[in-house]
């Protein structure tokens, strides 16, 4: 099982599993570009291969940005957010 850790006082991170993919919730605590740059940067990356339904994303009004991931995607999603440096840490359990 992959984990990571974040800065809580910058955004908050919620996950709901299914059966063929995975919600992920952030939700800035705080209007910062620096978040959504980033997430624009990721999307990005996963926009510029050939798989269409790997990673979607669906940006709220109120600082909240919700991805669909597929299962198969999770781990490069979150390699993904640490290297943009929106998770501090990530590690196998």
């Amino acid at each position: 099982m992959l984990t990571y850790e974040y800065d809580r006082s910058r955004f908050t991170i919620t996950e709901l599993k299914h059966e063929h993919d995975v919600e992920i919730r952030v939700h800035c605590l705080q209007q910062e570009d620096s978040v959504h740059q980033a997430f624009h940067r990721m999307r990005k990356h996963f926009d510029g291969n050939d798989v269409i339904t790997d990673v979607m994303l669906y940006v709220h009004h109120n600082e909240e940005y919700h991805w669909i991931v597929r299962h198969d995607f999770y781990t490069d999603f979150i390699i993904n957010l640490f290297k943009h440096q929106l998770v501090t840490s990530v590690r196998w359990d």
